[in-house]
C-alpha cells in the first residue's frame, strides 16, 4: 500500500524558509536536519508540521550535536532509528563505517588533543585515514613519531648507513594514539587541530595548509570530493619493517 503525505501551503512556506537558511549555514546543522528527516519520516510518528517545529527549533538554538538531539527526541532512541542514524550519508558521501576498535582510535585521539567527538570530526578522520591508507602498525595517519618500542615501517632518513627517520610501527594500539596525540600537538599542526577543536567541519580542515606539512597534502580534500568513504582498518599486525 503507498503512503502519502499532504503537506500544507504554509508548511511548504516553511520548508522553503528552512532551506534557505541551509545555504548559509555549515554541514553541522545540515546534518542535524537529515538526521531527523531521515530518522523521523519512515517511522510516521511525527507529522511534518512537527517535525518542522523541530528542526525549527533546532536552528534557533544552532548548538546542539547529534547526540543530543538523540537525547532530547524519545523516538530517536528506537533501536532502528539508531541503526538509520548511525548510517547517515554526511555530505554527500556515502561512509562505511569501521570498526568498534578503530572508532575509539580516532576517539581517543580526538579527546587527546582537547576535540570533541562530533559527526564532522569523525568524517576528517576517516577521509585522512583514507588518504594516508597506512599499512603500518597501529599508525593510521603515518606519524614518525619515536616511540620506545617501535619499529620502521619505511626509512625516510639515514645516519652512517642506519635508518634513523621514517613512519613507525608501533608495538600497541595505545602507543599508536599516544604517538598521534603527541604528534598533532608538537606546534606544527595549529590548523588542524584548531580546526578539530572548533568543530569547523571535515572540509574545512582538509584545506589546512598544516597537512602539506604532514606529507598528505590535497589527498584527504580529494577523499572528501570523491562519492564514497571507507577508512581501511587500522593495521594491528607487523606487516612489514625496514
Amino acid at each position: 500500500m503507498k503512503k502519502t503525505t499532504i503537506i500544507s501551503e504554509e508548511e511548504k512556506k516553511r520548508i522553503i524558509s528552512l532551506h534557505s537558511k541551509l545555504l548559509n549555514e555549515d554541514i553541522e546543522f545540515l546534518t542535524k536536519m537529515k538526521t531527523l528527516f531521515y530518522a523521523l519520516m519512515p517511522k510516521r510518528k511525527k507529522t511534518v508540521d512537527d517535525m518542522i517545529k523541530k528542526l525549527e527549533d533546532i536552528f534557533n538554538k544552532g548548538d546542539k550535536s547529534v547526540e543530543d538531539i538523540i537525547d532530547d527526541v524519545p523516538e530517536l532512541n528506537d533501536p532502528e532509528v539508531k541503526d538509520k542514524i548511525s548510517n547517515i550519508d554526511l555530505s554527500g558521501i556515502k561512509i562505511t563505517e569501521p570498526s568498534i576498535s578503530d572508532k575509539e582510535f580516532y576517539e581517543k585521539v580526538l579527546k587527546g588533543i582537547g576535540a570533541p567527538v562530533t559527526p564532522q570530526n569523525m568524517l576528517f578522520f576517516y577521509s585522512w585515514r583514507q588518504a594516508e591508507g597506512a599499512k603500518a602498525t597501529f599508525n593510521p595517519f603515518n606519524t614518525t613519531k619515536k616511540m620506545e618500542k617501535q619499529s620502521y615501517w619505511n626509512c625516510l632518513k639515514k645516519k652512517n648507513g642506519k635508518c634513523v627517520g621514517g613512519v613507525k610501527n608501533y608495538s600497541s594500539k595505545e602507543d599508536g594514539i599516544t604517538a598521534t596525540i603527541e604528534t598533532l600537538n608538537n606546534g606544527r599542526y595549529e590548523c588542524i587541530v584548531d580546526g578539530l577543536k572548533n568543530n569547523i567541519g571535515a572540509k574545512k580542515i582538509a584545506q589546512c595548509s598544516s597537512l602539506k606539512t604532514w606529507g598528505t597534502g590535497e589527498l584527504v580534500s580529494k577523499v572528501l570530493n570523491g562519492s564514497s568513504i571507507k577508512p581501511p582498518e587500522i593495521s594491528r599486525t607487523l606487516v612489514k619493517k625496514v
